[in-house]
């Protein structure tokens, strides 16, 4: 279906998905683009390069402008967690604020009892380990980019037992922001950790509007794909999942799990998505990423 999909692609597209979207994508997928683009008889290499060189010129140029050096930037004032920071990235890409995202150091969490909060998986331990991220701000633009952010972004201090004096927390209202830009390269795990079952609370309602998008997504995968231009990557899981959620405490492996978020992501904005699912694809996010 997508080889059919992406011989209606501009060569513009295909060049802009294989140059800035391939962690948007499966290797296999990927590998579609890439013979299109090889059949077309477009030179990537040549492409990517004359571009890159046109945008650092302008970047050059930019930065000759205003003159911005390390010590300009300092931090918003709370870090975030990995998924949080790529939804952050989002909302400052296109504004005029000078930023960018850093790596904290790994943290220790000494605390055995610390918690993240659940409704799908109840109280989930924290890895030893926490990934955080600073968005880094030109200090002339920090009230600018503080409203932005915190538009979409409340401040919980007590988030993963305290660490960093609290962290910034996507807002409820905003999580489709969340699951959106969702990158399914950012899960990484081994085929047995994919395959091995873990037992999951879901309320009635929630098992009903599984049930319900599972198979709507069954009957419409093609057209998703060629209108959406993606491929519905865990199909196969979705009669699987229809099936468990008969039961009341359904064991999910976690290849189940991603399946379960690329159903709400595909149907998140979707007049015919329940709002329930989001309770669901915020407990497995946070699963997966902390």
């Amino acid at each position: 279906m997508l080889r059919e999909s992406v011989l209606n692609f501009t060569g513009d597209r295909l060049l802009e998905i294989y140059r800035n979207e391939r962690g948007d994508y499966h290797p296999d997928a990927f590998k579609v683009f890439e013979e299109e683009l090889a059949r077309r008889g477009i030179d990537t290499a040549a492409r990517v390069k004359a571009d890159e060189q046109s945008e650092f010129a302008a970047a050059c140029a930019d930065a000759a402008v205003k003159n911005l050096n390390r010590d300009d930037f300092v931090p918003l004032g709370h870090p975030f967690l990995k998924a949080d920071a790529v939804v952050a990235n989002t909302i400052l890409h296109d504004s005029k604020v000078p930023y960018a995202i850093v790596k904290h150091d790994l943290t220790q969490i000494e605390q055995a009892d610390t918690v993240l909060p659940s409704s799908v998986f109840g109280i989930v331990p924290v890895a030893t380990q926490i990934e955080a991220f600073n968005v880094m701000v030109y200090k002339d633009a920090l009230t600018a980019a503080r409203t932005l952010i915190e538009e979409h972004f409340g401040i919980d201090k007590n988030y993963c037992g305290g660490l960093y004096g609290g962290f910034y927390v996507l807002r409820q209202s905003n999580f489709i922001d969340r699951l959106k830009t969702f990158n399914f390269n950012d899960v990484t795990m081994s085929d047995g950790a994919a395959s091995e079952p873990v037992e999951v609370g879901l309320s009635k309602e929630e098992r009903a509007a599984i049930v319900k998008l599972s198979g709507t997504l069954m009957k419409e995968a093609e057209d998703i794909e060629e209108e959406q231009e993606r491929i519905v990557f865990f199909y196969d899981s979705l009669e699987g999942i229809m099936k468990k959620m008969k039961q009341e405490s359904p064991l999910l492996t976690r290849t189940e799990f991603l399946a379960i978020i690329e159903m709400c992501q595909i149907y998140c904005e979707d007049e015919r998505y329940d709002p329930a699912l989001n309770s669901v694809a915020e407990s497995i996010l946070d699963f997966f990423l902390g």
